[in-house]
């Protein structure tokens, strides 16, 4: 006992000299865990950012497709659209429009309700279309410079041309027009091209 009172100060000195050794090691400690864990954030992040940048192009992907099945259409009055029903060769079956609504859902809740909207739409005329197809063909005696699957063509198939629902035919075709150019616009602003 003697002994400690007389070396209080040292061992005091020790204590002190340990103090610090200890709160060194723990700041070390602190500053290296700071620096793994902003690390880690900044891989997650551009994780993160890479994995947005694939699901934008997926989705333009879609969008690109529906474009041109839309825009490959001609409008209700036009001459051709007899024929562009009959030889349109994407129908969109194998499109999966949860897949493009889910991707449109990433950008906005008006992306997501354009998709839905653009969905249902497509999917009223690739249904017309399919009934469309789906009606036997017949051949009769063809008439010359007409095109094939139009009246007189001498090939056609047995659906009913005179109950064709134009106006539907054209609501639906313009409404998802427009509901694709909305989700072009909702994506267009998620990544600062439109304000």
């Amino acid at each position: 006992m003697h002994w400690l009172n007389t070396n209080s100060g040292a061992i005091q000195a020790l204590g002190s000299i340990a103090s610090v050794f200890i709160t060194g090691v723990l700041a070390f400690i602190t500053w290296k865990y700071v620096r793994l864990t902003d690390r880690l954030l900044s891989e997650q992040m551009e994780a993160r950012a890479a994995q947005l940048a694939a699901s934008r192009r997926e989705l333009r992907a879609h969008m690109a497709l529906l474009s041109s099945f839309l825009y490959a259409l001609p409008s209700m009055d036009d001459e051709r659209l007899l024929g562009a029903i009959l030889d349109h060769s994407n129908d969109l079956r194998d499109f999966s429009f949860s897949r493009f609504r889910a991707l449109a859902s990433e950008v906005s809740i008006e992306a997501a309700a354009r998709a839905s909207e653009l969905e249902t739409d497509v999917k009223w005329l690739t249904n017309l279309f399919q009934e469309i197809g789906s009606a036997p063909w017949s051949r009769s005696a063809p008439s010359i410079n007409e095109p094939l699957g139009s009246p007189g063509s001498g090939v056609s198939n047995g659906y009913h041309w005179g109950q064709f629902p134009k106006r539907d035919y054209d609501k639906h075709w313009r409404f998802a027009i427009g509901a694709l150019e909305k989700v072009t616009t909702q994506v267009d602003i998620a990544e600062g091209l439109r304000r």
